[in-house]
């Protein structure tokens, strides 16, 4: 199903990010869908209401931060209810512009449902793709559902994308590590290795995230973000290089089955 409009927030305060040029990359995949840029979705999702609604809002917005916290990555257990002091944390950090603190692993999901609140609050949008992309950190469980694992997109209703995730959640070279483990010292790690992974505020993420783009409105439109194709920017990379790979390293995008997928949008669109 062809998405009526698309809207991408751009929450993370990153430098690196020109979210206008993913924009511009979504209508052309989508054939002239309307696509929408915004700013932090919680500035931008509250900016008509009056200052109390603005606070009883944030005041829900950061139980749900706190409640999607995770405390122990090789658990899934939580306490019912966060402690006062988190949720206290994470009000003060919405009064902040971003990028906010990057120094926490969330819940995917429930980040996600994090990220309804304001989107529900605003009543709009409802049959729109709803991309925000975000500096937080968010994982899920493995296949066995008892361990956390850094993720870079969590696709749902919004769907989000972490530019923190970017880094930390693809693997880097094996010989990185291995290398790491020897004592070499970290400078000379990154200069032998450069190139090779993205880093923060890195010059490639926004090519890199169109395909997380092309990812989410997939997902939108078939159930299903991913393809088994390295080529494709629709793999589900689990390696940097690999990540690079299907991002930049190609001379197509697409695979063929994906490409004709997007065809047949775009002839539906123009029918």
């Amino acid at each position: 199903m062809r998405p009526s409009g698309v809207h991408i927030f751009d929450s993370s305060g990153s430098s690196a990010i020109d979210v206008d040029v993913l924009g511009r990359y979504c209508n052309e995949l989508l054939g002239g869908v309307n696509v929408e840029c915004h700013g932090d979705l919680l500035t931008e999702c509250l900016s008509g209401f009056d200052r109390v609604k603005k606070e009883r809002l944030k005041d829900a917005y950061a139980v749900r931060l706190a409640e999607a916290r995770i405390a122990n990555i090789k658990s899934v257990d939580k306490p019912d209810r966060p402690a006062k002091a988190l949720v206290d944390y994470e009000r003060r950090m919405l009064d902040r512009n971003p990028p906010r603190p990057i120094g926490i692993l969330y819940d995917g999901y429930q980040l996600c449902l994090a990220c309804a609140e304001p989107l529900e609050a605003l009543g709009t949008w409802h049959e729109d793709c709803i991309i925000v992309i975000t500096s937080q950190l968010f994982g899920s469980c493995d296949d066995v559902g008892s361990r956390y694992h850094a993720r870079v997109s969590i696709y749902g209703n919004p769907c989000l994308l972490s530019t923190t995730g970017l880094v930390e959640a693809p693997a880097r070279p094996r010989r990185y590590y291995l290398e790491k483990r020897m004592g070499i010292d970290p400078a000379t790690l990154e200069k032998q290795f450069a190139g090779r992974f993205l880093d923060y505020e890195d010059s490639r993420t926004t090519d890199v995230l169109k395909g997380y783009i092309a990812q989410a409105i997939f997902y939108y439109m078939t159930g299903e973000p991913f393809c088994g194709d390295p080529d494709c920017r629709l793999y589900n990379a689990h390696w940097q290089e690999e990540l690079l790979r299907a991002q930049l390293g190609g001379d197509r995008e697409f695979c063929d089955y994906h490409q004709q997928l997007l065809q047949a949008v775009k002839g539906a669109g123009n029918g």
